[in-house]
């Protein structure tokens, strides 16, 4: 991008514009670089299709990171054909937006584009768009193997399509008002964040396709009181169930090899955990905060490799013939460890 410069539309709003390098084509720019009263604007959006500048006709093309971040007064945007890409967190935080539609021209839609967008309900795609489409509201990828948004704004229980085989990063993040998900028996990966701190969200149903939950993928929904991990996950990311205060009961199955870091830091309602024979790796403060948590069976002959993954007050129950290799484990020593009965 070679020069940034403000427009006015013929509608009267200020826009904040970078030339690209072909010369010809223009980006839409964090406005609030050259506006900081951009983010008062209200109402409806209505984004040109080409710009004036100089005397010369810029065609615009993209929408580029953060454009219109926290312009918390805009209820609708309307995109013109002319664009084939959306930047990451483009309309983050536009609280009042209320909908949105996405041209047949868009070809690339970056990270977490509509994240905090509270009202939002619908994601509407035009029906010739060769890239992506919408399903009552929910975006997905054409051919509907990966979703990428569930709008904020949507109320009460989904169930994602079996078609679906990943969730991407942030998919669900912040939906305050999603309460259960039966999660499509396609899905073979949980994205990083992708339901991050959805709070009212009490129910979880992971099919046995799952292979890997990401980071931070259940952080901060406080109202989940048990999961199920199906025997097909073989990694739980760092952060995956932190901040699940209301977390009394989790099922690691003897697939998963690794816990990650912090990955159920907080679940202060945690009182007991068996951890299978299968986990070869628990990550640093894996089971720090969790102020309920007592005991721990750890099913293994073989100590796993740790560092710091439990409170020091949690009683270890190990195999009666590997209480000897335990207490004298790095890591492990610290920890009061018991033979199992």
């Amino acid at each position: 991008m070679e020069e940034l410069f403000m427009i006015k539309s013929q509608r009267g709003k200020l826009f904040s514009v970078c030339i690209n390098e072909d010369g010809n084509t223009v980006t839409i720019y964090n406005a609030r670089k050259l506006n900081p009263q951009h983010s008062k604007d209200k109402g409806n959006l209505v984004i040109p299709e080409s710009i004036t500048h100089e005397g010369k006709n810029y065609k615009v093309t993209s929408i580029g990171d953060f454009a219109f971040d926290c312009c918390t007064g805009l209820t609708s945007i309307i995109i013109p054909d002319s664009v084939t890409s959306i930047g990451s967190w483009a309309f983050s935080g536009c609280e009042a937006l209320t909908s949105v539609t996405i041209p047949n021209s868009v070809t690339s839609i970056g990270k977490e584009v509509f994240c905090d967008c509270i009202k939002l309900a619908q994601i509407n795609v035009a029906a010739d768009n060769s890239n992506y489409t919408s399903i009552d509201g929910v975006l997905y990828t054409k051919d509907e193997s990966r979703l990428i948004k569930y709008p904020d704004g949507k109320i009460g229980n989904f169930t994602i399509p079996n078609s679906v085989t990943s969730i991407g990063k942030g998919a669900f993040h912040k939906c305050a008002n999603l309460t259960s998900v039966t999660i499509g028996s396609g899905v073979t990966s949980i994205g990083d964040w992708a339901f991050h701190d959805c709070e009212a969200l009490t129910s979880v149903t992971i099919p046995d396709s799952v292979t890997s939950i990401g980071d931070s993928a259940f952080f901060c929904c406080t109202g989940l009181t048990s999961i199920s991990i199906p025997d097909s996950v073989t990694t739980i990311g760092d952060l995956a169930f932190s901040g699940c205060e209301a977390l009394t009961s989790v099922t690691i199955p003897n697939s998963v090899t690794s816990i990650g870091k912090w990955a159920f830091s907080y679940c202060e309602g945690l009182t007991s955990i068996t951890i299978p024979n299968s986990v070869t790796s628990i990550g640093d403060r894996a089971f720090g905060g969790c102020t309920g948590l007592t005991s721990v069976i750890c099913q293994s002959p073989i100590p796993s490799k740790i560092k710091n993954s439990w409170e020091d007050n949690v009683v270890i129950y190990v195999p009666a013939e590997s209480l000897k290799v335990y207490q004298y484990a790095k890591g492990w020593k610290k920890y009061n460890i018991q033979p199992m009965e």
